[in-house]
């Protein structure tokens, strides 16, 4: 069992990810969770980086 550690990520909301209302985007929203994804992949395994074709080859599945 991998042993999970507290992850936080700060994103800024633009102007563009709201709507005349003022609400955010679905599609915005599911963007804000890649993002933040990504972010902690990073800080769990500095080697492996989801953005870079090159890196490490390995994966990760959140469900």
């Amino acid at each position: 069992m991998i042993a999970l550690m507290p992850y936080t990520h700060r994103e800024r909301v633009r102007f563009g990810d709201l709507d005349a209302m003022r609400h955010l985007n679905n599609v915005v929203f599911l963007r804000y969770f890649e993002t933040a994804r990504i972010g902690y992949l990073r800080e769990l395994s500095p080697a492996h980086d989801p953005a870079n074709p090159e890196a490490d080859r390995s994966g990760l599945i959140f469900a």
